[in-house]
C-alpha cells in the first residue's frame, strides 16, 4: 500500500454524544489537518506543496493557482459537503477526477470500476503499534500528499488454526468505501462489521474462492455507499487486565475492538459526505462476532447518534463477564512470559505479536456439546458496555435505534463449529448426557436422534436452537418489552444447485453470499428464487438505512414489527414470507435453562 507520510495523532473522544430526537447528527469536526486543495495540479497528481498551511490555529493563506485540468472536476467537489474537506475559509476543492476526494486527513485517491468508485485501506485511526498497543484508538494522522487507496488493507493480527501460525498485522485500522457514480450526499450508507468470533477475520477475507465482503456489487445494485471496517481482534482487541487499566480514561481496560468500531463510525459521520453518502442515513450491520459487536453498540451510550438503524445476523447480545475476560487475559499474558506485577505492561507491549497469539492459541476453547467458543467479545462493565446489551434492552435504559435480529435455520452445520459428519448415535447421546447431565433426558426427548436423518443433523439442530434461534427470540423480546423497535428474521434459503452447498443447508454465514451479491462472483448458478432473495435483502437494508424501516421501500413482503406476544418474523427463504413463532416449543424448553 502506498501511503503518504502522516503527522502525529491524538486520542479519540468516544463518549459524551447524545442522540437527537430523529436520526443521528454529524459530530463536530475532529480535523486538525491542514486543508488539502487540489488546485494547481501538474499531470493530474496532487503534490504536498499544494497543501495549505495552518500556524497557531490561524489560516495563513489559501492556495491559489490555475483551475484543474479539463474533464477532471466531475461531481466530487460537490460531494465533499461537510465530510471533512478543505478548511471553510478556502475555496472548495475541485479534484482532478472523481476518484480523488478530500477527507479530514487530506486527499485520498481510489479507482473507478464499471460505474462504482472504490477506496481501499483508508486509515480511520492511528496504527495501534509499539507504545500504542493495548491503548484506545487515536485520531489518524494528516496526509502529506495524496493517499493512494487502491490496495486491500492487511488483516488484523490473528492466529490461523489451519497453518498453526500467526498472521496479519497490528497496523490494521483501515476501512474500505464503495460508492456508485452519482452518489450525491443524500445516498444511504451501509456499514459492515465482519465476523470471526472477534478472534479472526478481515474485510478482505476470501471465502469460497471470493472476497466475500467486497462491497462493489452491493453498491452497484443497491445504489448505496458501502463501508467495511477492520478492528482489533482476540487478545489485541479484548484484553482486560489491571496492568492496562491506567491506559484508559475511565481506568477500565477492555473492548478495544468496539472502541475501534466507534472510531470508524465517527470517521464515517465526519467524512462519508465526501464520498456522496448521507451521514444521517447509516445502517450498521454485522454477522456472527460482528453481529455481537453491533448488538453491543446498539445498547452502548458511546454509540449514540452514529447510525440510524442496525442489523445483527447470527450473533449474541449477552456480553462477556468482565472477570472471566480478565482471567483469560491473565492466562494469555502469563503463558507469553509476562506474569502479574509492576512490569507486566512493559512486558506485553514489548513482545512480538506472534508470541502473544501463540500463547493465546495454546489455551483450551470449547463450550456446550464441545463446540468451539471464541474467547473474545464485548465485555460488560465499562463505559462502552455498562451492562449486558440484552439487559439494557429489557430495561429501556438506552434509546435504541430500529434493530433487525436474525438467525439461520442450520447455523452449526458450518465447518466452523466442528460437528463431525460421521457422528454416531451413541456418541451423540453421550455428548448430550455429559453436557446437560441431570436434564439430559429432557434434551434427548426434544431432540431424539430418530427424528433426524443423521446424528449430525440432530446435533446441528440442537446446537443451532441453543446458541442462535432461541437466544434471538430472547433478544427481540427484551427489546420490544423495553419499548424498542425490533424486526426478526429467520433465514432458511438453501443453495441447492450444488451438492457441497446443499449439504450445508442454511448454515452460519451463508446468507452473506446473497447480501453481498456474491453468487455470480462465486460462479454459483443462481436460481430465480436466489435472485429474488438477493434483491429483497439489499432492498430491506437500504430502506433501513434511509428510513429506519425495512418496509419503506419496495418491500416484496411486509416485514412485521416484533412484539413479544406473537413472535412475528420474516422468513428469508423460498418463498419470502411473514410468520409467527420460530421453533416455539423448542425455545420454550430452552428458556427453562435460564
Amino acid at each position: 500500500m502506498q501511503v503518504s507520510r502522516r503527522t502525529p495523532s491524538r486520542s479519540l473522544p468516544l463518549s459524551g454524544r447524545s442522540r437527537p430526537a430523529s436520526g443521528p447528527a454529524v459530530p463536530p469536526s475532529r480535523r486538525r489537518c491542514p486543508p488539502a486543495s487540489p488546485r494547481g495540479m501538474a499531470g493530474g497528481r496532487l503534490g504536498a506543496a499544494l497543501l495549505a498551511t495552518l500556524a497557531a490555529g490561524l489560516l495563513l493563506a489559501c492556495p491559489a493557482g490555475p483551475a484543474a485540468p479539463d474533464g477532471g472536476g466531475g461531481d466530487a467537489g460537490a460531494d465533499a459537503g461537510d465530510g471533512g474537506g478543505p478548511h471553510p475559509d478556502c475555496p472548495p476543492a475541485s479534484p482532478a477526477s472523481a476518484e480523488l476526494r478530500i477527507v479530514a486527513q487530506g486527499a485520498v485517491r481510489g479507482e473507478r470500476i464499471d460505474g462504482v468508485l472504490r477506496w481501499l485501506g483508508v486509515p480511520y485511526a492511528a496504527p495501534p503499534t509499539g507504545a500504542r498497543r493495548f491503548l484506545p484508538p487515536a485520531e489518524p494522522a494528516c496526509f502529506e500528499g495524496v493517499y493512494e487507496a487502491t490496495t486491500w488493507p492487511p488483516p488484523c493480527a490473528q492466529y490461523d488454526d489451519a497453518s498453526e501460525a500467526a498472521e496479519g498485522e497490528e497496523d490494521c485500522l483501515y476501512l474500505n468505501v464503495w460508492a456508485p457514480e452519482g452518489a450525491d450526499g443524500t445516498t444511504p450508507v451501509l456499514v459492515f462489521v465482519h465476523g470471526g468470533g472477534n478472534m479472526f477475520g478481515s474485510t478482505s477475507e476470501i471465502v469460497g474462492g471470493v472476497r466475500l465482503y467486497d462491497g462493489e456489487e452491493l453498491a452497484r445494485r443497491s445504489g448505496a455507499v458501502v463501508v467495511t471496517l477492520q478492528y482489533r481482534l482476540n487478545i489485541f482487541g479484548f484484553a482486560v487486565d489491571a496492568a492496562l487499566d491506567p491506559l484508559f480514561p475511565e481506568g477500565l481496560s477492555g473492548n478495544l475492538g468496539l472502541r475501534d468500531q466507534l472510531a470508524a463510525l465517527a470517521w464515517v459521520q465526519e467524512n462519508i459526505a465526501a464520498f456522496g453518502g448521507a451521514p444521517d442515513k447509516v445502517l450498521l450491520f454485522g454477522e456472527s462476532g460482528g453481529a455481537s459487536d453491533v448488538c453491543a453498540l446498539v445498547a452502548s451510550p458511546a454509540a449514540a447518534g452514529l447510525f440510524r438503524a442496525a442489523a445483527a445476523q447470527s450473533g449474541g447480545c449477552g456480553g462477556r463477564n468482565r472477570e472471566e475476560q480478565r482471567a483469560w487475559t491473565d492466562q494469555v499474558f502469563s503463558a507469553a512470559g509476562c506474569p502479574p506485577g509492576p512490569d507486566r505492561r512493559d512486558c506485553v507491549q514489548g513482545l512480538d505479536a506472534a508470541t502473544l497469539l501463540s500463547a493465546m492459541a495454546g489455551l483450551p476453547s470449547s463450550g456446550p456439546t464441545g463446540l468451539r467458543i471464541p474467547q473474545a467479545g464485548p465485555t460488560i462493565g465499562d463505559e462502552i458496555v455498562p451492562i449486558a446489551p440484552v439487559d439494557a434492552f429489557q430495561s429501556g435504559a438506552v434509546a435504541t435505534v430500529p434493530f433487525v435480529l436474525g438467525s439461520n435455520a442450520d447455523e452449526t452445520a458450518s465447518a466452523l463449529f466442528g460437528i463431525p459428519k460421521n457422528l454416531g448415535a451413541a456418541e451423540y447421546e453421550n455428548m448430550v448426557r455429559s453436557t446437560f447431565r441431570t436434564r439430559a433426558s429432557e434434551v434427548l426427548a426434544h431432540y431424539p436422534v430418530s427424528a433426524y436423518a443423521t446424528p449430525h443433523d440432530a446435533l446441528v439442530q440442537l446446537t443451532t436452537d441453543l446458541q442462535f434461534t432461541c437466544p434471538t427470540r430472547r433478544y427481540a423480546r427484551a427489546l420490544a418489552e423495553g419499548g424498542g423497535t425490533a424486526y426478526r428474521n429467520f433465514y432458511t434459503k438453501v443453495l441447492d444447485q450444488r451438492p457441497a452447498t446443499a449439504a450445508l443447508g442454511a448454515s452460519h454465514g451463508i446468507e452473506l453470499y446473497l447480501l453481498f451479491q456474491a453468487l455470480d462472483r462465486a460462479g454459483y448458478p443462481a436460481t430465480e428464487a436466489d435472485r429474488t432473495l438477493e434483491s429483497a435483502l439489499r432492498g430491506y437494508w437500504v430502506s433501513l438505512a434511509t428510513h429506519g424501516d425495512p418496509n419503506a421501500g419496495d418491500a416484496p413482503v411486509a416485514w412485521p414489527r416484533y412484539d413479544a406476544a406473537s413472535d412475528p418474523y420474516l422468513e428469508l427463504g423460498d418463498p419470502i414470507a411473514a410468520g409467527a413463532g420460530v421453533r416455539s416449543e423448542k425455545c420454550d424448553f430452552w428458556d427453562t435453562f435460564q
